[in-house]
C-alpha cells in the first residue's frame, strides 16, 4: 500500500506539471518502441473519458466522497491527458520481472525539481539528465519529458533511465505504431508480435536456427491492437492485426456469410455456442514449415486412438480426416426455479478419410441416450434426441454473426440464475450481463458484453452494482 500511495504522488505531480515541448507524449513512445524488440505491450488510457463514463459524481452514497477524492487528485493530476505506456518483457522464463514504463510531460523541469525534492525525494544528476529512485520507481526528467519506470530490485537505475531517454528521444516510429497510438478509444493496448517471436521465447528457441529466421523475417513489423470502448449498455472490444502479405496468405481462418453449421446443430435455443472455421490445409502446411514432423509427433505422443487416427489421415493428417468446420452448442431452457439441467449438441466435419475412422468409434459415440448422425460430411450428435435432427437452431438476439467468420461464440445469460455459480467479490458482476458475444477473422475481432440493462453506460452500471455489493458486506460484518 506505501509503495502505491508513493507512485500515485509521485504521478500526480509529474502529471501537474503539464507540457510546452515541441515533442508530444505519444512521439516519446512511438520512438520509444522504434526498433525495440523487447517492448511486448504499449498503448494508453483515457482516464478522464473513463471516469466521465462510471457517472462517479452520481453513485448513490457514494458519489459524494468518490467526488472529494477526484477533487483531491485533480490538484496534482491532469486526468484529460491520456496515460500512455510500454512493457518490456527482459525474459520469458519468468525469472525477470516486466520492465513497465510511464511517459510523461513536464512544463518547467527546475520547478518540478524544486518540488521533488520538498517531498523528500533524493535527485540525482548525470548531464541534463535528473532521476531518483523510490522503492521499485524510478523516475527521470529531463527537459520536458519524465519516464517513470516500475522495476523491483532495479540495481542500476541510472543506466536504465538514461537508455529509456535515449530511446524517447530517437527516431519515430512510422505506420502502423503511429497509428495505433493515435488510435480513438477508452482504452487501446497494442501488440508487437514480432517481440512475441523473440529467439529468447522458449516456443521459438527449440525451432532450428534457418527456422527462427524464417519465422521472425515473416512476423516483422506486424502488431496486434485492441481498442475497448465503455458504450451505452455494452463493452466493446475491436481487434485489429497489422501483418505483411505473406503473413496474411498463411493465415487459416475461414469465413462462411451464410452460417451454414447453424442448420447442423440440430435445433433448438442454445445458452452457449462455440464454432470455427479452419482451412485444414493451411494449418497443417503452416506447422510443417516451421516443424517438420509435427504431426506424428503428436500422434506418437498420444498414442492410441489418435495415433491410429493420424496414421489412417496419411501425408496431409489433418486435412484428410477433418474439413476444419467444427461446431458445439449447450441447449436448455430453465426452469421455474430458474435452474437448468443442459443438454449439448456437436457437429465435426470430415475430410475424405473421417467418416471411415468415425464409422469405427460409432459404438463408443452411440453410448447411453445420445443421438448420432454420421454421414460422408460430418458427425452430428446430441445429448438428447429432441434437439436432434434437422432443424432451426435459434441464436440470442445479438449473436447473429454465430458461425460466419473463422472463430465465433456466444453465452447467452437471459433468464439464468447465476447467484447458483457461487461466485464472489467482483466476479459477482456477471449478475448485470446479459450475453458476451465474439467473433474473429484473420484480419479482425470484435467481442461484445452486453447488458441487461441497455440504458446508461455501462461503467457507471459496474460501478454502482459493485458499489452495492460493497454496501452489502458491509453491513453484514460482525461489528
Amino acid at each position: 500500500m506505501k509503495k502505491i500511495i508513493v507512485f500515485t504522488a509521485l504521478v500526480a505531480f509529474l502529471f501537474s506539471c503539464g507540457s510546452s515541448g515541441d515533442r508530444q507524449t505519444s512521439e516519446y513512445v512511438s520512438a520509444f518502441l522504434n526498433g525495440n524488440n523487447k517492448v511486448l505491450l504499449f498503448g494508453k488510457a483515457d482516464v478522464k473519458t473513463v471516469l466521465d463514463k462510471a457517472d462517479y459524481k452520481n453513485v448513490p452514497k457514494f458519489g459524494a466522497l468518490i467526488e472529494d477524492q477526484i477533487k483531491t487528485i485533480e490538484k496534482g493530476l491532469d486526468i484529460k491527458t491520456p496515460i500512455f505506456f510500454a512493457i518490456e518483457i527482459s525474459s520469458y522464463t519468468g525469472e525477470e520481472k516486466p520492465n513497465i514504463y510511464a511517459f510523461i510531460d513536464v512544463n518547467n523541469q527546475d520547478s518540478t525539481l524544486a518540488e521533488l525534492t520538498k517531498m523528500g525525494q533524493d535527485i540525482q544528476k548525470s548531464g541534463d539528465l535528473s532521476y531518483f529512485q523510490d522503492g521499485d520507481v524510478t523516475v527521470g526528467i529531463e527537459e520536458n519529458l519524465a519516464i517513470l519506470l516500475v522495476q523491483p530490485d532495479l540495481k542500476d537505475p541510472k543506466k536504465a533511465i538514461e537508455e529509456a531517454f535515449e530511446k524517447a528521444n530517437g527516431d519515430i516510429s512510422e505506420g502502423k505504431v503511429n497509428d495505433i497510438l493515435n488510435k480513438e478509444g477508452d482504452i487501446v493496448f497494442g501488440f508487437k508480435i514480432e517481440s512475441a517471436m523473440n529467439a529468447e521465447n522458449p516456443a521459438i528457441a527449440g525451432l532450428a536456427k534457418e527456422k527462427q529466421e524464417k519465422l521472425q523475417a515473416l512476423v516483422k513489423d506486424c502488431y496486434s491492437e485492441s481498442v475497448f470502448k465503455f458504450e451505452e449498455g455494452a463493452v466493446v472490444i475491436e481487434s485489429k492485426n497489422y501483418m505483411s502479405e505473406e503473413l496474411k496468405n498463411k493465415m487459416f481462418l475461414k469465413s462462411d456469410a451464410n452460417g451454414s453449421i447453424l442448420k447442423k446443430l440440430g435445433h433448438g435455443t442454445p445458452k452457449m455456442g462455440f464454432a470455427i472455421n479452419i482451412d485444414m490445409v493451411k494449418l497443417q502446411a503452416l506447422m510443417e514449415e516451421f516443424s517438420p514432423g509435427i504431426i506424428k509427433s503428436l500422434g506418437e505422443s498420444l498414442g492410441g486412438p489418435a495415433q491410429m487416427a493420424l496414421m489412417m489421415g496419411g501425408d496431409n493428417a489433418l486435412s484428410s480426416l477433418l474439413s476444419g468446420e467444427l461446431g458445439f452448442v449447450l441447449i436448455g431452457e430453465p426452469k421455474r426455479d430458474l435452474s437448468m439441467v443442459p443438454d449439448f449438441n456437436y457437429y465435426v466435419g470430415f475430410g475424405s478419410k473421417g467418416k471411415s475412422l468415425a464409422d469405427l468409434a460409432s459404438a463408443f459415440l452411440t453410448k447411453g441416450t445420445m443421438k448420432v448422425d454420421i454421414s460422408n460430411k460430418g458427425i452430428m450428435g446430441a445429448t438428447n434426441p429432441e434437439f436432434a435432427g434437422v432443424g432451426v437452431l435459434s441464436v440470442p438476439q445479438g449473436c447473429e454473426s454465430f458461425g460466419k467468420k473463422g472463430v465465433t461464440g456466444f453465452i447467452n445469460l437471459e433468464g439464468m440464475d447465476v447467484n447458483s455459480f457461487e461466485l464472489e467479490g467482483a466476479a459477482k458482476i456477471i449478475n448485470i450481463v446479459k450475453y458476451i458475444s465474439f467473433e474473429s477473422d484473420n484480419e479482425t475481432g470484435r467481442i461484445v458484453i452486453k447488458a441487461k440493462d441497455g440504458k446508461g453506460n455501462i461503467l457507471k452500471q459496474s460501478v454502482q452494482f459493485l458499489l452495492k455489493e460493497l454496501e452489502s458486506s458491509i453491513a453484514g460484518l460482525n461489528m
